[in-house]
């Protein structure tokens, strides 16, 4: 077929149906005006939370799940390296010791006894909770740098807990 007889059929069935081509040009305006209002509003709030996040400065720790689930199965994303350099380099470090068994040491006994109960429940809850994932993720092949920073993400959580019992209400970060 002919592209200039293709193109003046379709101008004749447009001018034969004013109706529906009316309505299928106001449906095509409607749809274009949606996308480009939707990218509009999602940049906006991408530049709104970015300059949130800018102005908390350096000493703060960004702890996230970025994982998806599929059929039961969680698999979390790569540790983000956003947030204060020494802290997570801290957590990581520490992360390392609860790959051995946990107790309470003649050194650190002492340091213990004067804590309040839920704070020395917790930290042994946190020693053995580690220490577990530490060795289950090692039997299961894991690379060592994985199991350091998925019990350093866990170590994040009991700190935060221990944090929440010495200072029950904490305050809300002062917003420049």
């Amino acid at each position: 077929m002919n592209p200039l007889t293709v193109l003046s059929e379709s101008l004749r069935s447009l001018t034969k149906n004013k109706v529906r081509t009316g309505l299928s040009v106001l449906g095509i305006v409607i749809g274009i005006a949606a996308v480009i209002t939707m990218v509009a509003v999602g940049e906006g709030a991408r530049r709104k939370v970015e300059s949130e996040i800018a102005s908390l400065g350096d000493d703060w720790i960004m702890i996230g799940y970025w994982g998806m689930q599929r059929g039961g199965t969680r698999r979390q994303g790569s540790i983000t390296k956003a947030g204060n350099a020494h802290a997570r380099w801290f957590l990581v470090e520490a992360a390392q010791h609860y790959r051995l068994p946990p107790k309470v040491s003649k050194e650190l006994a002492p340091r213990q006894e004067n804590l309040p109960a839920r704070l020395r429940e917790i930290s042994w809850k946190a020693q053995v909770r580690l220490h577990k994932k530490y060795w289950s993720m090692t039997m299961r092949g894991k690379r060592v740098q994985t199991i350091q920073v998925a019990v350093a993400r866990e170590l994040v959580g009991f700190v935060w807990a221990t944090a929440r019992q010495v200072l029950p209400t904490l305050p809300e970060p002062v917003k420049n």
